[in-house]
């Protein structure tokens, strides 16, 4: 649950400031809980501290440009982020949504396959909701 997350994700960055993790997980779950504009000052903490995971950076400017109605730039963050890390936790899984969302039920369905074998969570948790 994204809303029970946000504390703990501030707890961390209340324990270690220079935590780029800590920021960028919290952005995503700010962004999966409509407070986009807050979520993007951590996304941008999280970037100016630096990461050697950079997949993660543009996975989470996929799901913000996707949640503000932006598919062109939704999509170029997205394709970023598989070329940095194709085996990205919860990835296919964000990108799915997207797909759904800009009507490619077939890449939808592919996506939250490949999210599901992955061993993500996610997935399981959607079709809990849709059901």
């Amino acid at each position: 649950n994204y809303t029970e997350s946000i504390d703990p994700f501030l707890e961390a960055i209340s324990n270690d400031t220079e935590n780029p993790y800590a920021y960028s997980n919290l952005a995503l779950s700010l962004f999966m809980t409509g407070e986009m504009k807050q979520g993007l000052i951590y996304l941008e903490q999280a970037e100016a501290l630096g990461t050697d995971q950079p997949a993660y950076i543009a996975r989470n400017k996929a799901v913000y440009h996707h949640l503000n109605l932006e598919p062109e730039k939704a999509e170029a963050f997205f394709r970023e982020a598989f070329s940095l890390d194709p085996d990205m936790d919860a990835l296919h899984y964000y990108y799915a949504l997207f797909q759904k969302d800009i009507g490619n039920e077939k890449e939808f369905l592919k996506h939250l396959n490949l999210s599901e074998k992955q061993g993500d969570s996610e997935p399981a948790y959607f079709k809990s909701q849709t059901n």
